[in-house]
Parts: structure tokens; C-alpha cells; sequence
């Protein structure tokens, strides 16, 4: 039952995806400072880059250009990164389907590309709070 549940989301998640016309959609924000406060640097913001391609029923998120692991505490584990992913994704399939259920079938269908040491894939290093403000800035900004 649970394999034909997960098969079931993932063919109405590439259903989703498929309604999106194929192409680069960009997103960037920054959060103002590393988290230690000093926000009068000119270099003081963090930039968050993402870039998504679609192809066809195929969804790729590549958060290549974001900025370097920070001194303070905004740096985030790939966890907080892939829920804030497919929360998104589970939006825009509700949007244009309006039903999905929520399983690993969902989590199957998108790659998530970037560089080691980001502020976004990064391994455990200088944790954050649960309201982690890149991945915030990720679901929330237009």
C-alpha cells in the first residue's frame, strides 16, 4: 500500500511539475547581515540564489551563488533546505491539481544541485533555530 501511495504522489507531483512551462526561473534575496549584526559592511548581506529548471515532468533547484557558511548561527542543514523545497513544490501542485498527498513520492521528483560550504546545503556546523531565516527567506519571498 505504501509504495503505491509514494508512486501515486510522485506521478501527481510530475503531473504539477508538467503543467509549468519548461524553462530557468530565478529567485534571489539576502538576509542582512551573517547573524553577528553588522550590517554597516558594504558586504554585510547574505545572498540566497536559486535557480529551478523544468523539463518536461523534471524539476531541478540549484542554490549555486549563495553565499559561503557564516560566522553566525543562519546557516542551514539540507533538512531545513529540502522541506522548504517541497513545501513549495507542494504548493504549486496543489495550485494547479488540487490534491496531493504527502510522501516520499513527493520528495522523489526534484534534485537539488549547489556548492559545498553554502549557507544552505550545509553540513552540521554552528546549528540554527527552528525558524531558520534562509530557508524563511526561500519559501517566502517573490
Amino acid at each position: 500500500m505504501c509504495i503505491r501511495d509514494s508512486a501515486y504522489a510522485e506521478s501527481l507531483t510530475r503531473a504539477a511539475i508538467a503543467r509549468i512551462p519548461d524553462g530557468v526561473y530565478r529567485f534571489e534575496d539576502a538576509l542582512d547581515d551573517d547573524g553577528q549584526g553588522d550590517t554597516n559592511r558594504p558586504d554585510a548581506a547574505v545572498p540566497i540564489r536559486a535557480a529551478i529548471t523544468v523539463a518536461g515532468d523534471t524539476l531541478t533547484v540549484d542554490f549555486t551563488g549563495t553565499a559561503a557558511a557564516v560566522a553566525g548561527n543562519l546557516n542551514a542543514v539540507p533538512a531545513i533546505v529540502e522541506s522548504a523545497v517541497v513545501y513549495c513544490l507542494r504548493c504549486v501542485a496543489l495550485a494547479l491539481l488540487g490534491e496531493l498527498p504527502m510522501n516520499q513520492g513527493v520528495l522523489d521528483v526534484y534534485k537539488r544541485q549547489g556548492q559545498r560550504g553554502s549557507v544552505l546545503p550545509q553540513p552540521l556546523r554552528r546549528i540554527f533555530s527552528p525558524s531558520c531565516p534562509p530557508s524563511y527567506n526561500t519559501v517566502t519571498r517573490r
